[in-house]
């Protein structure tokens, strides 16, 4: 019999990130799910007691296995986004 994983309820909090490189490029990873398309590494928080900076290194870690030493806010803002879990 094959096991599930417990659903998380999602209370859409997320969070992206952006990484350049000196040269100006912008790292994006290809969604596998949709929407389709490319995008910045991105995930949702919600693991017990994680805040957002440390949910942007998992992200970073888990998307494109780069560990990240130094974060800098670049904007942070509320919209509605219709969670696709």
């Amino acid at each position: 019999m094959r096991k599930t994983a417990k659903k998380t309820k999602c209370d859409h909090k997320n969070v992206g990130v952006l990484i350049y490189k000196k040269d100006g490029k912008l790292l994006l990873v290809e969604r596998m799910k949709r929407p389709y398309g490319w995008s910045p590494p991105a995930i949702h928080v919600d693991q017990d007691g994680e805040n957002f900076k440390a949910a942007a290194k998992r992200a970073v870690l888990e998307k494109v296995g780069l560990d990240t030493q130094k974060f800098v806010l670049l904007l942070k803002r509320t919209c509605e986004n219709k969670c696709m879990r």
